[in-house]
């Protein structure tokens, strides 16, 4: 059996990082051969309407230097803002907000959530079911609306 791989990284940089720092960070991602490029994204910096524009501005920037670097774009949508409450979003809610923005960046590959059972609230049968509900609409909704995207649930840090 023959096993093939695609390297990626892990990183923060789409929320964290200066435009320099950020074309730094993919020149060596370049010279170490990555391939994808999973980057995680606050869904209340698409749900707080002062937040909108400036992180579509920044998610379109960062996306065009990954792919002019030939290294596909991965947004993890989590919603463990320090400065927000740690329950899962509505899904109509977020599911319109990442629409909005998968038209914007078609092609790029959703996470939707990061380890949601570690979140407030715990690994409990309800808290599942609320992040299945809220998943099925998030893909209903970013797949309307780019319908050749790939999108993946959430892993789990507990299982």
């Amino acid at each position: 059996m023959t096993l093939t791989y695609t390297p990626g990284i892990n990183d923060h940089d789409l929320m964290w990082s200066s435009p320099a720092q950020q074309a730094q960070a993919i020149a060596d991602m370049v010279a170490l051969g990555v391939k994808v490029h999973r980057c995680d994204l606050y869904i209340t910096d698409l749900t707080d309407p002062t937040k909108v524009n400036n992180t579509v501005s920044m998610v379109i920037a960062w996306v065009a230097l990954l792919r002019a670097a030939d290294i596909q774009p991965m947004i993890v949508v989590t919603w463990n803002d320090p400065n927000a409450a740690q329950t899962l979003p509505d899904g109509r809610v977020a599911g319109t907000a990442l629409a909005t923005l998968a038209k914007q960046v078609p092609g790029v590959w959703w996470e939707y959530g990061n380890e949601w059972e570690s979140q407030e609230g715990g690994p409990t049968p309800s808290r599942a079911l609320q992040y299945v509900i809220s998943f099925a609409q998030v893909v209903a909704d970013i797949q309307a609306a780019d319908p050749g995207c790939k999108i993946g649930p959430s892993p789990v840090a507990n299982i």
